[in-house]
Parts: structure tokens; C-alpha cells; sequence
């Protein structure tokens, strides 16, 4: 059986609508938020190790995609 999809019209800007500003803000204040690098590279390698933390905490991802009304 076939399933149709369907597109939902989202607001030009809604960061309250999307579940990426969730993870961005957990990211930048609580992974990073002590986080100073003279170098690029160094504050590459420090985003991918917080990114990697947090691939570890759903909670806070699913509940990311819950305050914006998505269910997963």
C-alpha cells in the first residue's frame, strides 16, 4: 500500500516550530557554554565531541522534537 504525504506550510521563521533550534541551544549553552579556542580546528573538535555527547542524551533530542509538536 501506498503512502501519500503530506507537506505541511510552515512560517518563513517558526524556531519555535523547529526541533534543530532544541539542539542547537543545548549545544551552544550547556555542551559549549564554557568553551574558548584560540584555533578553528580546536573548536571543530570540541563541537563534534559535544555533538557526540548529546547523539547519547534522546531524552533531550525527542524532547526537542516534542516542544515543537512533533512526535517521533
Amino acid at each position: 500500500m501506498l503512502k501519500r504525504v503530506h507537506l505541511e506550510q510552515l512560517p518563513d521563521y517558526a524556531p519555535d516550530l523547529n526541533p534543530d533550534e532544541g539542539i542547537w541551544q543545548s549545544l551552544k549553552n550547556v555542551e559549549l557554554k564554557n568553551v574558548c579556542c584560540e584555533k578553528i580546528e580546536t573548536f571543530k573538535k570540541q563541537f563534534r565531541l559535544a555533538f557526540e555527547r548529546l547523539r547519547h542524551e534522546t531524552d533531550i533530542i525527542i524532547g526537542c522534537f516534542g516542544l515543537a509538536g512533533l512526535d517521533l
